[in-house]
C-alpha cells in the first residue's frame, strides 16, 4: 500500500461551522479523503468517495442556510441569429431556451443571463442544408451535470423550439463548463471556495 497522501489538516485545531463554513467542509473534505485513501490505497478513489460524502452532508446543511445564503447556478445562455426577426420572436427563442433549462438541469425560473447576439448575412454564415433559421446556442455553466442531463437538453432545447418554428435541423447547442476557479461570484469569489447551497449532480 501506497504512504498516505500529506494533505495540510490541522488535527488539533478544529473549525467551527459558525465561525468559517467554507473552511470547515474544506477541512471535511480533506480529512475523508485521507480516511478513505487509508483504508483503499487510492488516492482517486478515496477523492471520489469523499466528493460522495460531501454531497449527502450539504443535502441538510443546504436547505437549512438557503434563506440566509443564495446563489445562483447562472448558466448564461448566447444565442446567434441572423438579424431580423421581430422582439416578441426573440423574447419567444430566449423562453424556449430558458424552459428546456429548468426542466433538464432543475435551475430556478428566475434564474435568466441569456443573450441574444444577432448578425447581418455578411457575418453569419449559415451551413449548406441549413434555413435561415439556423441559430448556435451557446450554454456556459458550472461543471457537474451528468451526461443524461446534456442529452435531456439537448432535446428539451430543440423541442421547445420546434414548437415555434425552429426546425430541429437548424438548432446548433454547445455547453461550456469552464473549471469552477474560473468563475469569480459573491462578491469577487472564486467559485471553488463557495458553498453553492445546491447540487450540480443531475
Amino acid at each position: 500500500m501506497s504512504m498516505s497522501p500529506t494533505i495540510d489538516v490541522a488535527d488539533e485545531q478544529d473549525v467551527g461551522i459558525s465561525a468559517d463554513f467554507d473552511a470547515f467542509f474544506r477541512t471535511y473534505y480533506r480529512r475523508v479523503v485521507r480516511a478513505e485513501f487509508l483504508l483503499t490505497g487510492e488516492l482517486g478513489l478515496a477523492e471520489e468517495l469523499a466528493q460522495e460524502a460531501m454531497l449527502k452532508v450539504l443535502e441538510p446543511t443546504s436547505a437549512a442556510i438557503s434563506g440566509s445564503i443564495k446563489v445562483r447556478p447562472m448558466p448564461l445562455v448566447r444565442i446567434e441569429i441572423l438579424e431580423g426577426r421581430p422582439v416578441p420572436e426573440k423574447k419567444r427563442l430566449l423562453q424556449a431556451v430558458h424552459d428546456a433549462l429548468v426542466e433538464a438541469f432543475g435551475i430556478p425560473d428566475d434564474d435568466r443571463t441569456q443573450r441574444i447576439f444577432e448578425h447581418d448575412p455578411g457575418n453569419f454564415e449559415i451551413p449548406p442544408g441549413h434555413s435561415d433559421k439556423y441559430m448556435l446556442v451557446e450554454i456556459v455553466a458550472f461543471p457537474g451535470r451528468s451526461t443524461t442531463a446534456k442529452r435531456a437538453l439537448y432535446k428539451a432545447i430543440v423541442r421547445n423550439l420546434g414548437d415555434i418554428g425552429v426546425p430541429a435541423g437548424d438548432v446548433f447547442v454547445v455547453i461550456q463548463e469552464p473549471r469552477m476557479e474560473n468563475w469569480g461570484i459573491r462578491g469577487g469569489r472564486s467559485a471553488d471556495e463557495v458553498d453553492l447551497g445546491y447540487s450540480l449532480d443531475v
